[in-house]
């Protein structure tokens, strides 16, 4: 009996030992491997089709000044050089978004407002990138109203005003940006910035508290909105190779407010900032 032990012991040392070393050498594989570059660029929706919360004016991406600013802005990534340019553009539909993109560079495609035409495209036709990658998974659910409607329900008046301050607050200050014909740069940057990022992921774990404790909705809405960025950060991981090393991704700023922390987890990729890119 005690010899069986012995073995058994002896047994289970040296698998964990070979275990250690397997963790180990993996370790120090990762730790040597390369990290792969990801310029990160949130943004709000240039061409403004009113899915958001909050309503936003228009902010006018054709303007002289503004086209102007979106090549310089290209430039300066063409010489970051993307390999892959990941955009907000439904995953499934990526035949799409290669027949569209194909006509941008051909010069056939009728002007369009939106970011992945007037940012992405163009960045791609400058950098020979053959092809744009849709990374949007967009069959999450948003219960915003059922959000709000259990607030009032359990009377948490300080989540309703706070989340409303919120929403006035982004709003009033976007619209004012937009009046006062604030260069297209400065609001970028903006969204890009550390505290707007923080404000972004606030708002969301604000209502993860939303509702009894029998009530999940707040959480419920948390975990899709995360669950939505989750997919497309797995969808970068899967079409990012070995061979890119530097990759840029365009989507909403609250959605690269939330993609980030993800990134910043993973001792494989290092975030770039679309200020460092530009201004240096």
């Amino acid at each position: 009996m005690k010899s069986i032990i012995r073995i058994t012991l002896f047994s289970l040392a040296t698998i964990f030992t070979l275990t250690s070393c397997i963790a180990q050498s993996g370790e120090s594989k990762l730790t040597n491997k390369k990290q792969t570059e990801i310029l990160l660029i949130g943004t709000f929706h240039f061409h403004n089709p009113g899915a958001d919360v909050a309503q936003f004016k228009t902010f006018d991406v054709l303007r002289d000044e503004t086209q102007k600013e979106l090549e310089e802005i290209a430039q300066k990534i063409v010489a970051f050089n993307p390999t892959k340019i990941f955009v907000e553009w439904p995953y499934q539909d990526q035949n799409k978004l290669d027949s569209v993109y194909n006509l941008y560079k051909k010069g056939k495609l009728k002007i369009s407002k939106d970011e992945t035409n007037q940012l992405a495209f163009r960045v791609g036709k400058l950098n020979n990138n053959p092809q744009i990658d849709a990374i949007d998974y967009n069959d999450a659910d948003f219960p915003f109203e059922k959000v709000m409607a259990s607030i009032k329900k359990n009377n948490q008046t300080d989540i309703e005003a706070y989340i409303s301050n919120v929403i006035q607050t982004f709003e009033s200050d976007f619209n004012e940006k937009v009046t006062s014909n604030v260069s297209l740069k400065e609001i970028l940057y903006e969204e890009n910035s550390k505290q707007f990022r923080e404000e972004a992921n606030e708002f969301y774990e604000k209502i993860l508290t939303v509702g009894d404790n029998t009530d999940f909705i707040g959480a419920y809405l948390t975990s899709e909105w995360n669950r939505r960025n989750l997919y497309m950060w797995s969808l970068i991981k899967k079409k990012t190779t070995q061979k890119d090393e530097r990759v840029m991704v365009l989507l909403g700023a609250s959605h690269i407010a939330n993609i980030k922390n993800l990134i910043d987890a993973n001792k494989d990729w290092k975030t770039v900032e679309l200020i460092d890119i530009v201004e240096n």
